[in-house]
């Protein structure tokens, strides 16, 4: 991995002060084997020769947010991958994939994604309840009935997260992180055609009127006819068939980095965005050397 980080030569190194001395490669592996393990920080000190837990935990902090400022540019807001050419490379494989559906499902899935070029998702990452009461309110999630931060990622065709949206507290609905993050003027820039525009596939909690680049499957009420929920429901049923390869990559994300879903981050105490960002930042780069599944799966 180090070749393509390009860190040997990079300031990781850490000065004097901190009070040790460290290669790149040895701060690179202990963040690593902190995001790919469940275990505790006393356990991980028996494969680092370091003298305490909180220096461990020092090394581990500063080099993910050395991580975070050198290839954020890479996750927030990637402009080669917002090329109009990569764009309607993604477009095609989508329709290829529908294409290769069901008869039942294929003439109203390429009404459905003919201008679809990617997926957006949400997931959360538990964190310990907070010292104050104010901040408990803050990030518990009613839904999930724990304290949490909730964080939205943009994934294309071959398994590429390519815009990571801010990461706020669990109360937050999806519609109002998308609202948050910025990602709407991104789009405004970039997914403009001759006709049209590119649109991103999402669930039902990004269903509204200001939600221009989002294609969700409408909501099912008491108010429609029989016809019309039964249509509303088949359109979820082809949306689902295509729209599972962006279950998979969270699946893989909280699989091959568990430290996620420990449930001991603490948020007064740890950077959790430094955390969320170096996994999906990782999880690319296992990405590109081995394809998952769903990228195979277009």
């Amino acid at each position: 991995m180090m070749p393509y980080l390009d860190l040997e030569h990079s300031p990781m190194i850490l000065e004097k002060n901190h009070g040790y001395l460290s290669t790149p490669i040895e701060l690179l592996c202990l963040v690593l084997m902190r995001l790919g393990s469940m275990a505790e920080m006393h356990l991980i000190r028996l494969l680092f020769v370091r003298k305490g837990v909180s220096q461990l935990s020092k090394m581990s902090n500063d080099t993910a947010a050395y991580l975070v400022n050198r290839f954020e540019s890479l996750l927030f807001y990637s402009r080669r991958l917002f090329q109009p050419d990569r764009l309607e490379l993604y477009n095609k494989c989508v329709l290829n994939k529908v294409g290769k559906l069901n008869v039942t499902f294929r003439q109203r899935g390429r009404e459905i994604f003919q201008d679809v070029v990617g997926f957006i998702d949400g997931s959360i990452v538990i964190v310990r309840r907070p010292h104050t009461l104010a901040a408990q309110r803050e990030y518990y999630n009613g839904n999930k009935k724990k304290h949490c931060v909730n964080f939205h990622a943009v994934v294309m065709p071959d398994g590429l997260a390519i815009s990571l949206s801010c990461i706020l507290p669990g109360t937050y609905h999806d519609s109002k992180v998308y609202r948050q993050s910025g990602l709407e003027e991104i789009m405004d820039n970039h997914f403009q055609r001759d006709v049209g525009h590119w649109r991103l596939l999402g669930d039902k909690g990004y269903a509204g009127p200001d939600t221009n680049y989002i294609e969700s499957p409408a909501k099912v009420t008491k108010r429609q006819t029989t016809r019309e929920r039964r249509n509303k429901k088949f359109d979820a049923q082809v949306i689902a068939k295509i729209r599972i390869t962006n279950e998979w990559f969270f699946h893989h994300l909280h699989s091959n980095f568990p430290y996620m879903k420990t449930g001991r981050l603490q948020i007064n105490s740890q950077n959790v965005p430094h955390i969320i960002f170096c996994s999906v930042f990782f999880s690319n780069i296992k990405t590109c050397l081995h394809p998952p599944q769903g990228s195979k799966y277009f």
